[in-house]
């Protein structure tokens, strides 16, 4: 069972890729609720990985499932502008733009955007604790999408920036978006090891 837990939880390496604003992987989109589905298969993959290899009670199987729930939520308000730390000179009207208007003069530069990414990942963080109470070490997943995310988008940004002109190879007219895969590798990795250790 671990084999099959480790296969789901590699799928994971290009979910969140496909439901990135960057997916470009020439599939054709669903006729009905598309960006749920993009959405859903982070959190499906992640959480059902980790269900196959748990020996859990039906409440911190309820808990895995409500952490997935939240996974899945947190994905819904989009992050834009904010990736291109900035680079995007559109005015910040993202989610709590507000509460930034208060620290920030300009409407667009890189500490903003940063800020504006850390807030927007904060929203994972509901996810960890839920998780937390499925398996501790489960929770390691969300909180690295809640803080980690961040980070990786400051590494492309700064050591991978060169490459952005580079196109997958299924698809030419589909940049790379170097930041959605090294979070889905890392997401997949995480869960691999969970699994291993749970397991």
């Amino acid at each position: 069972m671990t084999y099959l837990a480790i296969l789901v939880a590699l799928q994971a390496a290009w979910a969140w890729a496909y439901r990135g604003g960057s997916d470009g992987f020439g599939l054709p989109d669903l006729p009905v609720m598309n960006r749920f589905v993009d959405m859903l298969l982070t959190p499906l993959f992640v959480c059902g990985a980790l269900a196959l290899v748990a020996d859990a009670t039906l409440y911190e199987y309820a808990a895995l499932g409500l952490g997935g729930l939240l996974m899945l939520g947190a994905q819904a308000d989009g992050w834009g502008r904010q990736m291109d730390l900035g680079d995007n000179d559109k005015p910040d009207n993202e989610t709590g733009y507000r509460l930034r208007d208060l620290f920030f003069k300009s409407k667009s530069s890189f500490g903003r955007d940063l800020t504006g990414l850390f807030m927007r990942m904060a929203q994972f963080i509901p996810s960890a604790v839920a998780m937390w109470f499925f398996d501790p070490l489960a929770a390691i997943i969300p909180g690295f999408l809640a803080f980690g995310t961040p980070l990786v988008w400051v590494f492309e940004h700064f050591a991978l920036k060169r490459f952005g002109s580079r196109f997958v190879p299924w698809n030419p007219t589909q940049p790379v978006a170097w930041a959605e895969w090294i979070i889905g590798a890392i997401n997949a990795i995480l869960t691999i090891l969970v699994v291993m250790v749970i397991s």
